[in-house]
Formats: C-alpha cells, structure tokens, sequence
C-alpha cells in the first residue's frame, strides 16, 4: 500500500500497514505519553536513541513516525527518509489517532518496547 500524501499515512492507513506488517511504528513522544497509550506494536525511543532503534526493525517496512501532533514526527521522518529508508509521519500525530478511534495499547514502563 502507498501512502498517501507527502510523508504521511492517516491513522486508518498506518493501522492497516502495520496490520499487514508492511510497517513499524515508532513512537517519540515521552515517557509519560507513552504510558498513557500508544500504537500497539509500536517502539518507544527518544531521538537520541532513534538510530539504535531502526536497527531493530526489518530494512523493508516503513517506519511509521508517532508524535502527539505529527510536528515533530514529520521532521524525524524527513530525517529518516534522508537516511535511505522508507518513513512516514502519522498525520495529525496520536490526537488524532485517538479521535480516529484507534486501537490504543497502555504500558507501565516507558522503557519497553510493546510486544510485536
């Protein structure tokens, strides 16, 4: 599936790439947003660790960039994309995720990564 748009995918779209594991999802926001809820599947790092988390995700999907209000997560795309690989922003970050209503995985720890 192509994403729509100039770097970024609506939260139906990016449930659906990830449903069909055509992509990753990592999620930038801090530490207390991520315990509140994030995309299920998703990574959780800050920009200093960015780098050392694209290492663990399969070269071929997309990485699917999560902020809470898609800013940051289109420049981090960007950032990524000019590294070679393929990445997108989630448009209208987890607001809008969460009024898209969809599937919203909670955590007690900002330091694990949601199981795949």
């Amino acid at each position: 599936m192509e994403p729509e748009g100039k770097g970024s995918v609506s939260p139906e779209q990016a449930r659906r790439m990830l449903a069909s594991n055509e992509a990753s999802a990592i999620d930038i926001r801090d530490d207390e947003a991520w315990v509140g809820g994030h995309i299920p599947g998703a990574r959780h790092c800050s920009q200093e660790e960015l780098e050392q988390t694209l290492e663990r995700i399969d070269s071929s999907q997309t990485v699917i960039v999560a902020c809470e209000d898609g800013d940051r997560s289109a420049e981090v795309a960007e950032q990524i994309a000019g590294d070679g690989r393929e990445a997108v922003s989630l448009e209208g970050g987890m607001a809008s995720w969460r009024s898209d209503d969809q599937p919203m995985q909670p955590s007690e720890d900002p330091n694990e990564d949601s199981p795949i």
